[in-house]
Order: C-alpha cells, then structure tokens, then sequence
C-alpha cells in the first residue's frame, strides 16, 4: 500500500510494505515487510526488513537494518544503520551519527540517547543502552551496556560502559571514561 507524492517510489521487489506520506519508504527497493508512516518516514530503507517507522523524518537515514520500532518526530532521523532497537520520542535517537551499526538499543522519551550531532566523532559501541525518560542518556557518544531510567538519568556521560542510573537525574552529571560501572538508585 502506498500513498502519498514518492512513497514506495522505487520499490522493485519488496513485499508486504506500506508507505504513507510525502517520500515515505520512498527508496525501498527490495525491503519486506516495513511500515512507514508519516512525512519522509523510512525515507531511505533499502532492502531492510519488519521496520515500523512512524512520524516526520522519523528514520528517514537509515538504510539498512531490520527489525526496528521508531516512533516520534524526528526518532533515530541521522543513524543509517540499525538492528533490533526501539526508539520512541521526540527526537531520540536524533543526532546518533551516519555508519554508526546499532544493535539492541532502547530509547524512549523526548530526546533519550539522542547522540552527539557530530559525524565524525558519533555513537558507536552502543550495543545494549537503554535510556527511557526525558532527556536520558543524551549525551552518549560511546559506551556499552548503560541503562539510564529517569528524567536527566546519566545526562552528560559520554563516554563510559555499564553504568546504571534509576531516578529523578541518578548521575545525571556522570561525565568521566574512566567512571564505568556505577550504580545509583534515587
């Protein structure tokens, strides 16, 4: 099903795909089974699959990858590359950088895990973060297996591995490589 001025344009063999909206899905070529909804959705998929994109500009980059739920204006709208990840909220995920492989990452919540903004020096080795709440984890450009829960959760750190912050700003000014593994709860 396609609707919209562009979407599912150059579809050439995928299967089982909707695409509603200006430039929805608009470069599938040969993608199964993706839902993409909304202005510029999925803009960029090309031959990944059981992608659900909904919102403008929602993970409208990424080009490869399967099995991703992004929900929200502008969610994981830079990443070009994703598997298995739920981003929901107004711009989480938003500033993850292009080529940056994304596996099993969570984040919900108005800019949760949003990445760095920068191209060059962009998340990676993020496999495992999960950020739910407003602002969660924001700032992570590298780091594995962070769990941020809470408004401001972990807000600034960058950069570590393995920390857990539960609660209203836990170790929401946590901003050291060399401060991995902490736990704070409250």
């Amino acid at each position: 099903v396609l609707i919209g001025g562009n979407s599912g344009r150059d579809i050439t063999q995928g299967d089982e795909n909707v695409a509603v909206g200006y430039n929805a899905g608009r470069y599938i070529q040969q993608g199964d089974s993706n839902t993409l909804i909304g202005h510029n959705a999925g803009n960029a998929v090309l031959n990944s699959n059981n992608n659900t994109i909904v919102g403008a500009n929602a993970g409208d980059a990424i080009s490869s990858g399967a099995n991703n739920s992004i929900l929200g204006t502008a969610a994981l709208s830079t990443a070009t590359t994703a598997l298995n990840t739920v981003f929901i909220g107004r711009s989480a995920g938003e500033d993850i950088a292009a080529g940056q492989a994304l596996n099993g990452v969570v984040a919900i919540g108005w800019e949760a895990f949003k990445g760095s903004g920068s191209t060059t020096a962009g998340t990676s080795g993020a496999d495992g973060t999960v950020a739910i709440g407003y602002q969660a984890l924001t700032a992570l450009t590298t780091g594995i297996a962070n769990t941020a829960i809470g408004f401001e959760a972990l807000k600034t750190e960058d950069t570590s591995d393995g920390n857990v912050a539960i609660g209203h700003q836990a170790l929401a000014t946590q901003n050291a490589v060399d401060n991995a593994g902490n736990t704070a709860v409250g």
